[in-house]
């Protein structure tokens, strides 16, 4: 591996030192770099979530911009395939090894599918982080000769790299998705009426609609007349609810 120490190198700086907003950029081009530097013909590093699969949330580079990426054409018709192949990297701590006889043999129709597209040598690596499967990493080549242990213990370094890269970009973008919707939230909640606020403390605080119209002073339907502008002028989510909105926001009596 001494040999690809500059390379290494080059990919982990790039990887650490390049901006949260582009970390997704900076795996996608570290990925198809490394297609040009080692005898493989495609990488695909895939989640360990068939509905991360089917929202195409992996990263493939391939030699041939003709092939059609096989994980598109089954994840667009939700085979069970997808879900064996998945399953298969949760027993497996290291490479596994795939030649063409056991491709073109195999029971799952993604490996047979890889050796009817020209591939004859298939490898797969489990990702784990603290004890959890997080995804795979996926080599493929259209030569029957066993790729060099080298070239495979440094794909096996860089993939740490690039699945770190990808689990910090998932949680920067879930923490500015976070804040937006608090902004948004915030906005909302100023549109409220005092009559509207009134009722929305009172329903964080857990009580009922009779509760409330008693209290208030009102009828139960004007309370569920209330309830349903809180919730418009909140443009609540689907399956969110205005006790759910209230507690999220600290908002009771």
């Amino acid at each position: 591996m001494s040999q690809h120490q500059g390379f290494i190198i080059e990919q982990m700086n790039g990887l650490l030192n390049c901006e949260k907003s582009c970390l997704l950029e900076a795996v996608e081009q570290s990925i198809s770099r490394s297609l040009q530097v080692f005898p493989f013909d495609r990488i695909t590093l895939i989640p360990a979530s068939k509905l991360q699969l089917i929202s195409k949330q992996y990263f493939s580079a391939q030699r041939y911009d003709n092939q059609k990426l096989v994980f598109d054409f089954y994840v667009n018709l939700q085979s069970e395939a997808v879900n064996e192949y998945l399953a298969g990297l949760s027993i497996i701590r290291d490479w596994r090894y795939y030649n063409a006889l056991s491709l073109r043999q195999s029971s799952n129709t993604i490996l047979r599918a890889l050796y009817k597209e020209g591939f004859n040598s298939h490898y797969t690596l489990p990702l784990t982080m603290f004890g959890e499967l997080q995804g795979g990493l996926a080599i493929s080549t259209m030569t029957e000769q066993p790729c060099r242990a080298e070239y495979l213990q440094v794909m096996q370094l860089l993939s740490r790299a690039w699945l770190m890269c990808w689990r910090e970009a998932k949680f920067s973008a879930s923490v500015a998705t976070d804040y937006e919707q608090r902004q948004a939230d915030k906005v909302n909640l100023e549109s409220l009426t005092r009559r509207q606020l009134q009722v929305l403390r009172m329903i964080g605080s857990g009580k009922s609609n009779q509760v409330v119209a008693g209290e208030l002073n009102l009828s139960i339907r004007s309370v569920e007349s209330h309830k349903y502008r809180i919730g418009d002028k909140l443009n609540l989510a689907a399956g969110d609810t205005l006790t759910k909105f209230a507690m999220r926001h600290n908002i009771w009596q």
